[in-house]
């Protein structure tokens, strides 16, 4: 172990323990990074490290160090910096200021600026849209080069704030995990994550490193600085003195547990997933009751995370664990374009697409929402009529066992009320001066291989209600947007 990393007491690829704290010589710093990098595998041999500077210390600390033992890790440098362009000439200056610390380096600058919608919305759209935009640069840097490596300035005190910030929003294993020290495909590391905020300040102060503060970082009305500058503060001094160290042992224990879990959840997956086409998934319920509540509910929500944008929330999860106990046609809808319904022993996964076809199984008397419309069913007392609106009456006992919502398909065809002889829907809808866009919309209900009902249009005559019907059904359709 090389001198100066006494006060590393652990960090591995899997996180912190406790940091490099205060008091280490700027020398020491220089091998505890060295020796941090290579230990972790974070930069091989012939790799081009660009540091991400945005002027702050942290970022011109971490350009320094780079610089300073880029030798003895035998890799190339580079600078990039996102103009953000939110905060007018400050924005600019930070421009100038980084290109001119690459240029005195000798190390080729990288820039991209962001167009003026980035300052549109609330405070929290604008962090994220900040945060996009940087992202997807430094993926614009790497692409096709695997060897290629964009580092930030990320460290144990930020890694603390993350960890706190995302438990009070309610985050699981994931977000408890902190921030990792490799993203994605390892191509973004973090090399600082080891070293605490005042380690970093020393650097700067002893190897006289200039830079500039961000004006915003002091605003309460980002939630970001709150946490740092009143929670925080106000929890060390009065609780927890240690509390980074805290909440830094607190990410290494949720990610070796993280780690754990994925391995434990692939088997899951691959045990409970019937079939998986992309846009439709089936689970096996049967098998998916062996487990623990923690590990079904721990699938579901990877189920969930590749159909929804931002990934399934808690009351999303707890839903889909309710249709496990549900009858054959139950559902729920978890976003515009993302519902599940149970058939039989599977729940049925989907992404929603208006043109595309569907099939649901439907019992009567249930209420259903399938994401672009909701389908309905009552009975009535007997003796009901018809009456004037949307809704429609049918003859329940004359219906099956099974009936079914599914698109229209050609050759289908039906005995509209009031009519004697069959017509094909495609007829029925050129009749109605029906788009084409829409009849692939309407939803069909039917029994068997009978059409019922062309949701919001017309029953088949042979299911209509009569004086002898003992037991009325009541069907009603409502559409998105409608």
């Amino acid at each position: 172990m090389c001198r100066g990393f006494d006060s590393l007491l652990r960090y591995t690829a899997t996180g912190p323990f406790q940091g490099a704290g205060p008091g280490m010589k700027p020398l020491d710093l220089e091998k505890t990074f060295t020796e941090f990098i290579r230990r972790n595998g974070l930069v091989r041999p012939s790799d081009e490290v660009i540091v991400a500077v945005s002027s702050g210390v942290d970022s011109m600390v971490l350009l320094r160090l780079f610089h300073a033992v880029r030798e003895r890790l035998e890799c190339r440098l580079g600078v990039a910096h996102v103009n953000h362009g939110l905060r007018g000439q400050e924005s600019e200056a930070d421009e100038q200021f980084v290109r001119a610390a690459s240029e005195s380096l000798s190390l080729p600058f990288h820039l991209h600026r962001c167009g003026a919608y980035t300052s549109a919305g609330n405070n929290a759209s604008v962090q994220e849209h900040a945060r996009s935009e940087r992202y997807a640069f430094f993926t614009r840097l790497r692409e096709g080069r695997d060897d290629v490596r964009v580092a930030t300035g990320h460290h144990g005190d930020d890694n603390a704030e993350t960890v706190l910030f995302n438990f009070l929003r309610g985050a699981g294993v994931h977000g408890l995990s902190g921030i990792p020290l490799l993203h994605q495909d390892g191509g973004i590391i973090r090399p600082l994550l080891f070293a605490d905020r005042r380690v970093i300040a020393d650097y700067a102060a002893a190897r006289n490193i200039r830079h500039r503060e961000d004006s915003t970082n002091r605003l309460p009305k980002y939630t970001r600085n709150i946490l740092r500058n009143e929670i925080m503060p106000a929890i060390a001094d009065r609780v927890n003195p240690g509390l980074n160290g805290t909440l830094n042992r607190t990410a290494s224990l949720f990610t070796d547990l993280g780690s754990y879990l994925r391995n434990q959840l692939d088997a899951v997956l691959g045990d409970i997933v019937d079939s998986d086409t992309g846009d439709e998934l089936r689970i096996n319920i049967p098998r998916l009751e062996r487990y623990p509540l923690f590990l079904r509910e721990s699938a579901l929500h990877e189920i969930s995370r590749d159909f929804t944008t931002h990934g399934g929330s808690f009351s999303h999860i707890r839903a889909l664990i309710g249709l496990v106990n549900a009858k054959t046609g139950a559902s729920c809808r978890l976003g515009e374009n993302f519902h599940v319904y149970r058939d039989r022993e599977q729940l049925i996964v989907m992404k929603t697409d208006p043109g595309r076809p569907f099939l649901f199984p439907v019992l009567a008397g249930e209420t259903y929402d399938f994401g672009g419309f909701t389908f309905a069913s009552s009975f009535a007392p007997a003796g009901t009529t018809p009456g004037q609106g949307p809704d429609e009456l049918v003859d329940a006992d004359l219906l099956g066992d099974e009936l079914h919502l599914r698109s229209w398909t050609d050759g289908d065809w039906f005995i509209p009320l009031g009519m004697e002889s069959k017509k094909k829907l495609s007829d029925f809808f050129v009749d109605r001066k029906i788009p084409v866009p829409d009849k692939k919309r309407i939803p069909i209900l039917v029994s068997g291989d009978s059409v019922v009902w062309v949701c919001g249009e017309r029953i088949d005559q042979r299911f209509r209600v009569t004086p002898a019907t003992g037991k009325p059904l009541k069907l009603s359709y409502s559409r998105y947007g409608d």
